[in-house]
């Protein structure tokens, strides 16, 4: 996907452009099923559920540091996104999942501004 066609926002804020391959997107089928007496499957479809998992090598440290403040400050939120299926952008309401995670990498070359890799976080539609 081009960048000039990259949308993703949480909580009506940017996020940065996630790396390339830096996204997941999963389609979840939630169901209802049982067995009866002879053995044979029932299933009873209930609703389907979209989730995003983004990922960033590096961020530089205020970038890091907005993204953090943002999730913090909104556990939920309407996620934006370019959507794999019809590739127009989606709306839906989410969650981000309690497992994000940062690892520091380093100080740039003049000392003064953190490296961040490897930030991860996923988001779950409601």
């Amino acid at each position: 996907m081009a960048a000039q066609n990259w949308k993703l926002a949480y909580a009506g804020q940017d996020l940065p452009t996630p790396d390339r391959d830096g996204v997941q997107f999963t389609h979840n089928s939630i169901d209802d099923s049982a067995r009866n007496a002879n053995g044979d499957l029932f299933i009873q479809p209930i609703t389907q559920k979209r989730s995003l998992s983004v990922r960033w090598s590096r961020l530089r440290g205020h970038e890091a540091n907005a993204l953090f403040a943002l999730l913090e400050e909104n556990r939920f939120g309407q996620l934006e996104f370019i959507s794999p299926t019809n590739n127009t952008a989606q709306v839906i309401d989410a969650y981000h999942t309690s497992g994000s995670s940062a690892s520091f990498f380093r100080y740039d070359d003049d000392m003064q501004k953190q490296l961040w890799s490897s930030v991860q976080l996923t988001f779950n539609e409601i």
